[in-house]
């Protein structure tokens, strides 16, 4: 398998957990914490994405930002300033 791959999945697989995680809390600045921490995995998923050239995954990346970028704005708009 594919290094790049494989660092792939990991980097999206690290950011479900986080993802999972930040599901448990409902005060804003420990929520918008873990969605923090879930945007720097998945860009790094992204920077894996674009060394294969795929397409595909690029697109799911680019999306589960956007997805972070309005969470994190509706949870705490202040946190996007820390």
């Amino acid at each position: 398998m594919d290094l790049r791959l494989l660092t792939f999945n990991y980097w999206i697989e690290a950011a479900r957990d986080q993802l999972a995680r930040a599901a448990l809390y409902s005060a804003p600045v420990v929520r918008a914490d873990f969605l923090r921490m879930t945007q720097s995995f998945v860009r790094l998923a992204l920077r894996a994405a674009n060394a294969m050239g795929c397409a595909d995954r690029k697109a799911l990346c680019l999306r589960i930002l956007n997805w972070l970028r309005a969470d994190l704005i509706r949870c705490h708009p202040i946190a996007l300033a820390a």
